[in-house]
């Protein structure tokens, strides 16, 4: 496993909360060999 702490772009963002969940996205790219990349869209459930 490798940790980074510098050197990677993160953006994570949060919508309106609407009835008992909040609609979000995230992007995160590492700095690796490979230029690894993580996006999409997710929902927390607050109940």
């Amino acid at each position: 496993m490798q940790a980074f702490s510098s050197d990677y772009s993160l953006r994570l963002e949060f919508g309106k909360q609407q009835n008992d969940a909040v609609v979000g996205r995230i992007y995160l790219c590492l700095n690796d060999g490979g230029r690894s990349v993580i996006a999409g869209t997710f929902t927390l459930d607050l109940k």
